[in-house]
């Protein structure tokens, strides 16, 4: 039996009785362990990834993580935008349905 429970997609909830303990860097997948495990294992993943990245980030990876993020927030402002539409859409065309009799 594993303790790490790996949260897939936003919106999926928490269990119950685990925190956050750390975020995949690009596989946007929230990592949780039991609640007082977590604090234990954020600070272990921290120390380890500081060790094996450096102290300092390089500017190539600055970079890589800002348009990354900055990729991420345009899908989703592309796909609440499309999904309006379809809504938008959806609803002009039950108001032609029902406003013409």
């Amino acid at each position: 039996m594993s303790l790490k429970k790996e949260i897939k997609y936003r919106g999926e909830c928490i269990p119950r009785g685990y925190g956050l303990a750390y975020k995949c860097d690009y596989g946007m997948i929230d990592i949780c362990y039991p609640i007082p495990l977590n604090i234990v294992v954020r600070l272990w993943h921290e120390i380890y990834y500081k060790l094996e990245r450096g102290l300092f980030k390089s500017k190539h990876e600055e970079d890589v993580r800002h348009w990354f993020e900055v990729g991420f927030q345009e899908g989703k402002k592309c796909a609440q935008l499309n999904l309006e539409s379809k809504v938008i859409k959806e609803a002009n065309a039950l108001y032609k349905k029902y406003s013409n009799k």
